[in-house]
């Protein structure tokens, strides 16, 4: 199973935080040899800067703020964090290919449904997201979308609301 982008985050964070005192456990160990690099020190932070948004998005969708994320607010999110998965100009090769890989698992990872285009598609100002935009592209309109659910009968769930369309 591959690590979470935010436990990673942690990890990183805590080791790069926690670095000072790790030097002096190695020192008293005798073992310098293990003492990072520059470059790694350098690469770490590299690490801890880009995967800081995933562990912010994280945060807010398990409810840990007084506004947690709802639908519309999850496919904006969804779409800053594939903005942030888009190579760049600068990028270091260590990043391209993280963000490459994560890239191949994005529908996997970060899925969203017909239901959150649905939801976007309802307010006036997401009309324009490019997710939306390639959601219509694979899946016709949002009223075909809508169409094809209805003709098969489909379920939805709100808190304790269940919502039957048939």
């Amino acid at each position: 199973c591959p690590p979470r982008w935010p436990s990673l985050y942690k990890l990183l964070t805590t080791v790069h935080d926690s670095y000072s005192g790790i030097k002096e456990v190695l020192v008293e160990m005798d073992k310098p040899s293990l003492f990072l690099l520059k470059t790694e020190i350098a690469t770490l932070a590299e690490l801890i800067k880009f995967l800081k948004e995933f562990d912010c998005y994280t945060y807010f969708v398990q409810g840990n703020f007084e506004n947690s994320g709802s639908l519309s607010t999850s496919i904006l999110m969804r779409e800053h964090l594939y903005d942030i998965i888009l190579p760049k100009t600068g990028d270091s090769d260590m990043i391209k290919d993280l963000k490459s890989k994560m890239m191949l698992q994005w529908d996997k990872r970060l899925p969203s449904t017909g239901l959150h285009y649905l939801a976007a598609f309802l307010d006036p100002s997401l009309k324009k997201l490019r997710s939306l935009e390639d959601f219509i592209k694979t899946q016709g309109s949002i009223i075909q979308w809508y169409q094809r659910r209805v003709a098969v009968g489909t379920f939805f769930f709100f808190d304790n609301l269940l919502l039957v369309v048939t």
